[in-house]
Parts: C-alpha cells; sequence; structure tokens
C-alpha cells in the first residue's frame, strides 16, 4: 500500500528541479578555510550552544 505522501519522491523531484535551473543543491556556494561555521563579517568562529546549533543545520 502506497501511501499519498511519499517524502523520497518529494526530495528526488526538488534535487531534478534545481539541477534543472543549473543549482547543484549539495555543492556549498562559499569558501570554508577550516570547515567551522563563522561569522561571516569577522571570521570568527562560533562557540558554545550557537556552534552545536549551527553544525546540526550545515
Amino acid at each position: 500500500m502506497k501511501s499519498s505522501f511519499d517524502i523520497y519522491e518529494m526530495v528526488t523531484n526538488l534535487i531534478i528541479e534545481r539541477l534543472e535551473k543549473g543549482v547543484i543543491p549539495w555543492q556549498m556556494p562559499w569558501k570554508v578555510e577550516n570547515g567551522l561555521p563563522q561569522n561571516m563579517i569577522h571570521r570568527k568562529v562560533y562557540r558554545g550552544l550557537n556552534f552545536w546549533l549551527l553544525l546540526t543545520v550545515a
């Protein structure tokens, strides 16, 4: 029995849609020196809770 909502199909369609627009969705559009989340203006690496929160969404 197939449900009416298929998350795999939704994600696949989203990736295909972005690829057709010329966007590579899994490629980072920015350069990271050390791979750690940092403030864009001051280039200071985040610490504490902000660090862990940003790693979970990245």
